[in-house]
């Protein structure tokens, strides 16, 4: 929600810019092209929100555990399938009129400069980078290395605690370079976190043996497994 909501007034902005308004087919296409792209992306890390609320069930159900690579690569390349499909289909079905974004030029879409990153920003971002190899590293490379062995070993909490704290340690113009107390105080969504929580609480709960629930689905469902 938080991507479209984000990039639908972008393509209405676009359209706009090159003379496109509503009820033309192009502008109906970019907003299902927008839609399309984020739910695409919205599950594309297993270790993001609902994705990894849905995959901590399914790890604890299964009692296998998803290989963080593979899931990646899995939504990679059924992402670029789909999309290349939408655009075949608007290519060869929907013929939308195009010629107006034949006056693109890079001087009109790079008029505005942006401001440059600070070093907070840049501090935020080259975080995330480290997070997400330090994340998805021990998919990749043999648990015989020891730091590698280290990260498998503290899992997604672990590496999320320490990025954390790096960044709430790293001084910046006097004070921390995050700060938690203040970000969790205005910008986190609290509900939706008490939400996930008891989700994920649930499922576990009534997945186990105990409730009678897990051997009843079984049972229901070996007809349509064949047995």
């Amino acid at each position: 929600m938080a991507a479209m909501l984000i990039l639908w007034p972008i393509a209405v902005e676009f359209c706009d810019k090159f003379g496109y308004k509503k009820g033309d087919k192009i502008f109906y296409t970019l907003i299902c092209g927008v839609y399309l792209a984020a739910t695409l992306g919205q599950p594309m890390f297993p270790f993001k929100g609902a994705s990894y609320a849905i995959v901590s069930v399914y790890e604890r159900v299964s009692g296998s555990t998803v290989n963080y690579g593979s899931y990646i690569v899995y939504n990679v390349v059924m992402s670029i399938i789909l999309l290349s499909c939408f655009i075949l289909f608007i290519r060869f079905v929907l013929h939308p009129d195009v010629e107006g974004f034949k006056n693109i030029t890079v001087a009109e879409l790079t008029k505005e400069n942006l401001p440059k990153m600070n070093a907070q920003q840049m501090a935020f971002f080259m975080m995330i980078l480290v997070y997400v190899s330090t994340l998805l590293a021990p998919n990749f490379l043999p648990k015989s290395i020891p730091f590698i062995g280290f990260l498998a070993d503290i899992g997604l909490l672990g590496i999320t605690i320490f990025c954390m704290t790096a960044l709430m340690i790293i001084p910046f113009k006097g004070a921390p370079m995050m700060d938690f107390k203040n970000i969790a105080k205005k910008s986190f969504n609290w509900d939706i976190f008490f939400l996930v929580a008891a989700v994920m609480y649930s499922c576990n709960v009534m997945t186990d043996e105990f409730t009678g629930i897990k051997p009843f689905l079984i049972e229901l469902l070996q007809p349509l497994l064949g047995g």
